[in-house]
C-alpha cells in the first residue's frame, strides 16, 4: 500500500501579494479629481472621500462612511472588497439614494426658480454635461434636452485633461515634442505632417449627444435576400439593438473649423493592441470610444471610461471630421486649480500638471461643411493589415 500522507500543518500561512498602486487597472493620478462611485453618479454631492490607494473619489454616504467618523485611511471597494462588504456597501441602495437626492434638488430648484445649482452641473465650470454643447454653449434656442440626467451620461466620467500613467510613454512624447521634426526641420525622428501648432485651443463649438432610433437588424442581408427562394423579405431578429448614441453639431461648422478636444486615457498603440480586453487581433480596429493616433505618435486615446462627449463620435466610410495632434505653445491657457476639499467638483477642479499633458492635445476638426443637427463622423482606424483596405480595389474590379 502507498505510504500514509503526512498530517496537515497545525497552522497555515497566507501569502498576500501587494500590487503597486500605479499598476492597478482602476488607478488614476492623485490630482485628477475623478469621481468613480458605486452609485455610478459622477456629480459631487457635497461630501466625497478619496481612496488612498487608487486615488478615486467616492460619495461618503454611498460607501457607508459617516461625516462624523471619517477614517484616517480609506480604501474603495475595488482596492479593499472585504472592507466594503464589512461596511455593508450596496451599489443598488447607493444609486437609489443618489437618485432621490438629485430629484429632491431638482424639485427645490424648480420651486425656487433657480436651476443654476443643478446637481448635474458644475457651477463655474466650462463644461456642462446636460442639454448644452461642450463648453457650456446653448444650442441657439433649440430644444436639445433639459438639465436632467440622460442615460449616456452614466457611461463615462468627464475629464478636462488627458490622463497619462506610463512614465516611459511620457518620456517618449517629451522627446517628440522637443524634436525639430514637428516644425519641419531635419531630425532623426519621423515628421508628422498632420500635426498643428497653436497658441491656444479655440473655443469648442456647440455639440449634442443624441440617441439613434432603434431598428431591427436583418438575419439575411438585403442583397442576399433577393436571391432567397423561401421568402421575399429577409427575416428580422425579434430583439432590438442596444441603444446607440452619436455626436451631432448644434450649430453650423465650416470646413477646417475646430470642433472640440478629444479627451481620454493616453496609452501607446502597442499597449492597447496587447490588451486582450480590446480584442484588437480579432477586430483589427479600435473599439468605439477609442481613437488611434498614427506614427510618429503611435498612441491610443481611450475615452471609454474617462473622456468627454466626443467619445460618442462614430466612424464611417464618408467622414466629415478628423482628429489631429495639436501642440499648444501657451501651456498655461487651461490653468485649473487643484482639488482643495473633499467636496469640490471633479471636472472643474483639476490641477495643472505641466509638461506633456499641457503641450499636447488631440482635437477634432471639420474636413467638410457640417450643417446644424448633422452627425459628426470620423474615419475608421483600420489596422494596416486589415482586409478593409482591399475593398476599394475589389469594388473597382469588374
Amino acid at each position: 500500500p502507498p505510504p500514509p500522507l503526512p498530517p496537515p500543518p497545525a497552522t497555515t500561512t497566507r501569502i498576500t501579494l501587494t500590487i503597486p498602486p500605479h499598476l492597478l487597472a482602476h488607478y488614476v493620478p492623485p490630482e485628477s479629481g475623478i469621481i468613480r462611485c458605486v452609485c455610478s453618479v459622477t456629480a459631487d454631492d457635497g461630501f466625497t472621500i478619496q481612496c488612498d490607494r487608487c486615488n478615486v473619489w467616492q460619495h461618503a454616504l454611498c460607501v457607508e462612511i459617516s461625516p462624523d467618523d471619517v477614517p484616517d485611511e480609506y480604501l474603495c471597494e475595488l482596492c479593499d472588497p472585504d472592507g466594503a462588504r464589512s461596511r455593508g456597501v450596496d451599489p443598488r441602495r447607493a444609486e437609489e439614494g443618489q437618485r432621490r437626492r438629485i430629484e429632491a434638488e431638482l424639485m427645490r430648484n424648480e420651486i425656487g426658480g433657480d436651476r443654476s445649482s443643478s446637481p448635474v452641473s458644475s457651477s463655474g465650470s466650462e463644461m456642462r454635461r446636460v442639454g448644452r454643447g461642450l463648453g457650456g454653449k446653448e444650442s441657439d434656442g433649440e430644444d436639445w434636452g433639459d438639465d436632467d440626467y440622460e442615460p449616456w451620461q452614466y457611461e463615462f466620467t468627464p475629464i478636462e485633461r488627458d490622463l497619462y500613467q506610463d512614465k516611459a510613454l511620457l518620456a517618449r512624447l517629451a522627446e517628440l515634442l522637443a524634436s525639430e521634426a514637428l516644425v519641419g526641420n531635419s531630425s532623426d525622428l519621423p515628421a508628422d505632417p498632420e500635426s498643428l501648432t497653436l497658441d491656444s485651443l479655440p473655443s469648442t463649438v456647440g455639440l449634442s449627444v443624441r440617441a439613434l432610433a432603434p431598428t431591427s437588424f436583418h438575419l439575411v442581408p438585403p442583397v442576399a435576400s433577393t436571391y432567397a427562394q423561401t421568402s421575399s423579405q429577409a427575416p428580422t431578429c425579434p430583439y432590438q439593438r442596444p441603444t446607440t448614441h452619436a455626436l451631432f453639431a448644434a450649430q453650423a461648422i465650416p470646413a477646417g473649423g475646430f470642433i472640440s478636444p478629444f479627451r481620454g486615457q493616453i496609452t501607446s498603440l502597442e499597449t492597447y493592441r496587447r490588451d486582450p480586453v480590446n480584442q484588437y487581433s480579432l477586430l483589427g480596429v479600435p473599439k468605439p470610444g477609442v481613437r488611434a493616433v498614427p506614427v510618429p505618435w503611435s498612441l491610443a486615446v481611450d475615452g471609454r471610461r474617462f473622456g468627454n462627449e466626443t467619445r460618442f463620435a462614430r466612424s464611417g466610410c464618408h467622414p466629415n471630421a478628423v482628429i489631429r495632434v495639436v501642440r499648444i505653445k501657451n501651456e498655461k491657457q487651461n490653468d485649473c486649480k487643484g482639488r482643495a476639499t473633499r467636496a469640490s467638483t471633479p471636472w472643474s477642479d483639476q490641477r495643472t500638471r505641466g509638461g506633456v499633458g499641457e503641450q499636447l492635445t488631440f482635437a477634432i476638426f471639420a474636413t467638410a461643411d457640417i450643417g446644424k443637427k448633422e452627425e459628426i463622423v470620423l474615419p475608421w482606424d483600420w489596422d494596416d493589415g486589415h482586409v478593409a483596405h482591399l475593398l476599394p480595389a475589389l469594388m473597382a474590379s469588374p
